[in-house]
């Protein structure tokens, strides 16, 4: 069985008469080999988008440019760009004409994401924002990007584990964040830690805001001043995301109806509806699920 923490440490490196770019990924001695959706890209036309739902990705261009597609948008990435790719996002890579690209692309196991933005939802929401739109990207600097590369040394040559790839993951978000923005840890009561988990129930999210209040047996107003000031979200806000999770398994995983799903989600608008997934995802759920069945 494939352990939860594995990384994955991706090389791509494209040249202009090389019609198709191959995966190479790190083995680790549990596990022979990693099993992935196997993505070729064809020369200077993208086979299909593509995305991994437990795995989050982060790559930054090391040589060359190509054009990089996510969602309805396209971009041209050049050397030093760093993006930060969620587990729902679907995106794929493109030669340009004249030329190739090499980047360096390390993804890791969404439950260490979940880990990492619940213990600093401030800071890991800031490059894996789970619903936001657009995703985050940036140019690094010349000293950033070679405090990166010997980053992605280190974590290559340092044995497997959830504390290998957090503390990479942590030097990576210090690295990139405004030093005046480096947020202060903040415990969560367990009342709260508590209210959190069991909104992403339906039988409690359908509810919305009154359920989440009545769940933590607090008052709406200290219920809404803690919540901000631990997740720096509004209580609307997590509702809304664990109703568009549930929404985006049950297109994945059933063969119900969108109208059916937007019901079951919580949602008395089909159009509204549409709209907060489209927000989310950058697609429509009709899209969402066409792009990512093809990886099942």
């Amino acid at each position: 069985m494939i352990q939860s923490y594995l990384i994955v440490i991706i090389n791509y490196s494209i040249m202009i008469y090389m019609k198709t770019l191959f995966w190479e990924t790190s083995r680790t001695a549990q596990e022979p080999y990693y099993l992935v959706n196997y993505e070729s890209y064809r020369f200077r036309k993208i086979r299909n988008f593509h995305c991994h739902r437990d795995f989050a990705e982060l790559f930054w261009i090391t040589d060359g440019r190509c054009q990089h597609s996510i969602g309805n948008k396209k971009d041209t990435l050049t050397h030093g760009k760093i993006v930060f790719i969620r587990p729902q996002d679907a995106h794929g890579l493109e030669i340009k004409r004249g030329g190739g690209f090499s980047i360096t692309n390390i993804a890791f196991h969404v439950e260490t994401l979940d880990f990492l933005r619940n213990r600093y939802p401030k800071t890991a929401n800031a490059f894996f924002p789970e619903f936001t739109s657009p995703n985050f990207s940036t140019e690094l600097t010349t000293e950033q990007l070679q405090n990166l590369h010997s980053m992605a040394h280190e974590l290559s040559i340092s044995q497997q584990s959830k504390l290998t790839i957090e503390r990479f993951l942590l030097n990576v978000f210090y690295e990139l964040s405004p030093k005046n923005d480096l947020e202060v840890d903040v415990i969560m009561p367990d009342w709260l830690k508590k209210a959190t988990v069991e909104i992403q129930k339906p039988s409690n999210f359908r509810d919305g805001l009154n359920a989440f209040v009545s769940i933590a047996c607090k008052s709406p107003e200290h219920t809404a001043r803690e919540v901000k000031k631990a997740t720096g979200k509004t209580i609307t806000q997590i509702v809304n995301e664990a109703r568009i999770k549930y929404a985006a398994h049950q297109l994945l995983s059933s063969n119900k109806k969108i109208l059916v799903i937007a019901d079951d989600s919580g949602y008395e608008s089909v159009s509204y509806f549409y709209k907060k997934f489209a927000e989310h995802f950058q697609l429509t759920p009709l899209q969402y699920r066409k792009n990512n069945r093809k990886l099942i």
